[in-house]
């Protein structure tokens, strides 16, 4: 019951999820030498807006010296439930030669309704 109800809940959402990943998309955070390290940054900060947006607390972008920041964020509000951990790169690899992509890398496009 539990699932069909949060399954119910995306689907009514599904456009802003998709627009929210699509958003993402754009942003080219190649973590790679030679690639501009702000644009790593600037993915962080989407991803930090996008969950203080979404209700998720204490969001927080980490650094460690010499590594992309990191973020963080928690929502700790459905006691005696378990503990859930999501781990996820917001970095991307280098998109290789560009003349062989049917459509830009950085821009989402949707076929066949896969994105």
């Amino acid at each position: 019951m539990a699932v069909q109800k949060a399954l119910g809940r995306f689907q009514e959402r599904k456009d802003v999820h998709l627009d929210d990943l699509k958003n993402l998309v754009r942003i080219p955070s190649v973590s790679f030498e030679g690639f501009p390290a702000e644009t790593v940054r600037q993915s962080a900060e989407a991803v930090a807006q996008l969950m203080r947006e979404r209700g998720l607390e204490n969001v927080e972008i980490l650094e460690l010296a010499g590594a992309h920041p990191y973020v963080y964020a928690d929502w700790l509000h459905a006691p005696g439930k378990p503990t859930l951990l999501l781990y996820a790169h917001h970095d991307v690899q280098p998109p290789g030669n560009i003349e062989l992509w049917k459509t830009s890398p950085f821009e989402p496009t949707e076929k066949n309704g896969r994105l």
